[in-house]
């Protein structure tokens, strides 16, 4: 299975991008090298075989086949993508629901995300997300059941997984695993042990 990670850099994508080379996909990430960071994770999987890279969407070849794996900020995003042509299945990761009715294609899964914690995150992100959840999600538990989700051929579409948006759309929680504030800081305070040098101008 071929795999297309927008933003591969993005510490979300980074991590479903490691997984699915761990499962031995394909991937072709897409993403500029414009900083020492961006370097180093380059650095992580650039000898990776089954991985490839380039800068922008425009690179991508034509008619390229797989699965499209994209982040956006809102779901009224999607005007971004106005002349994106893929084909194949596309998978949104959307971190806050709109208000705004956006219309949506049959190819497109769109997934509202639960708080996630996990290594390479920014430290404003990090300290927003524990101060305004009392659970959270390990991304590598999302990247895990993403994958899953990559092969199943019957699923909700939206999938709501956080459970601030439970009364507006109701929900499916029962899809994945969430665990206390303290785990996520564990995992988050191991992961700036083991990498210091990568948090230091943070």
């Amino acid at each position: 299975m071929k795999i297309v990670m927008d933003q591969c850099f993005h510490w979300i994508q980074f991590h479903i991008m490691n997984k699915c080379l761990e499962e031995g996909y394909e991937v072709i990430g897409i993403d500029q090298v414009n900083s020492e960071k961006e370097e180093f994770l380059y650095s992580m999987v650039g000898r990776n075989a089954n991985f490839t890279l380039i800068d922008s969407r425009a690179e991508l070849p034509k008619k390229t086949k797989g699965k499209y794996v994209g982040l956006m900020k809102k779901e009224g995003d999607f005007q971004n993508l106005a002349d994106f042509t893929f084909h194949g299945e596309q998978y949104y990761l959307v971190e806050e629901a709109g208000d705004d009715c956006v219309e949506r294609k049959p190819n497109h899964q769109i997934i509202f995300l639960p708080p996630l914690i996990g290594g390479w995150m920014d430290q404003p992100h990090y300290e927003n997300t524990i101060a305004s959840n009392t659970e959270i999600v390990l991304i590598d538990d999302f990247a895990s059941w993403l994958t899953t989700i990559f092969q199943t051929t019957l699923k909700p579409n939206p999938i709501f997984l956080n459970k601030k948006e439970e009364n507006r759309h109701g929900n499916d929680l029962s899809l994945i695993v969430y665990h206390s504030i303290e785990e996520g800081k564990k995992q988050m305070d191991a992961h700036i042990k083991k990498y210091p040098f990568y948090y230091k101008n943070v």
